[in-house]
């Protein structure tokens, strides 16, 4: 099992959600991937990837090909990925995922779903997606600076 997250948010190295992947954590790298992040007003943001891997594009608000989503790239401890992430798939209201990931495959609107995603490094990682962009999310360079819930 693919055993690296790539988070852009709450679950950054330093914010309020850190925690609950630090335990895991053996190695952590700033990194971004090719996407659009968003500030959704309720205290964390959401991204859409231009191209995750292995997944068919099937929400609307896909972003253009030069934005990026700058977050961090974290390494999972050896056997610690699959109990992690079905923490973070709660955590993150994970819906809707590819094949054989372990969570649904139906789409819920304004639902999230566990991706995976290369870094601009050529890392890949488990990211969690937001299915659509939904009305009043504004575009933002980086999720610095803000108020968390």
């Amino acid at each position: 099992m693919l055993a690296a997250v790539f988070v852009y948010g709450t679950l950054m190295p330093g914010h309020l959600r850190w925690g609950l992947i630090a335990p895991s954590a053996v190695g952590s790298r700033p990194a971004s991937v090719e996407g659009q992040l968003y500030d959704t007003g309720q205290g964390w943001p959401a991204a859409r990837f231009t191209r995750p891997l292995g997944v068919a594009t099937i929400a609307s608000g896909a972003p253009a090909a030069l934005a990026t989503v700058p977050g961090w790239w974290v390494e999972l401890a050896p056997g610690a990925a699959a109990s992690l992430l079905g923490q973070l798939d709660e955590v993150e209201g994970a819906v809707l995922a590819e094949p054989g990931s372990g969570i649904g495959t139906d789409p819920v609107p304004g639902g999230y779903r566990r991706v995976r995603v290369l870094t601009a490094a050529g890392d890949e990682a488990w990211a969690y997606e937001a299915l659509e962009v939904e009305p009043g999310w504004v575009p933002v360079d980086a999720w610095v600076g803000r108020d968390e819930n």
